[in-house]
């Protein structure tokens, strides 16, 4: 876990650094240089973000795919009812699982346990 802690800090600090040149580019002339500083520093952000979801997939998290790059889904808890672990989109809010997801398994569990058929019931909402 030490890597793993690493490459956060590692990635805390890119921030810093980005916040830090943000202030720097504040302090230019308006003008040509300061356009292609603060174009650098756009990519820059582009750059760390997409680290951040390179390193969240690889640690097994969930990804949005709201934006480029990728979101970063966040644990919310879990379904009182299923037991499952939602994860939600900070950004747009998609929830993985989603409610329909939920409302299939509760109908296959109602069939499986003798209840109303989900197949006689799939052209009624």
């Amino acid at each position: 876990m030490d890597d793993t802690n690493a490459i956060f800090e590692f990635l805390q600090n890119g921030k810093h650094v980005l916040d830090i040149l943000r202030g720097i580019k504040d302090l230019l002339p308006a003008g040509a240089e300061a356009d292609k500083a603060q174009e650098q520093i756009n990519q820059a952000e582009r750059a760390l973000a997409a680290s951040e979801a390179e390193l969240a997939k690889a640690l097994g998290y969930k990804l949005c795919q709201c934006t480029f790059p990728p979101q970063i889904m966040l644990s919310v808890g879990r379904h009182a009812e299923h037991d499952n672990e939602i994860f939600k989109c900070p950004k747009c809010e998609k929830q993985e699982p989603s409610e329909r997801y939920f409302q299939q398994q509760g109908r296959i569990t109602a069939h499986n346990q003798g209840g109303p058929s989900w197949v006689n019931s799939r052209g009624r909402r």
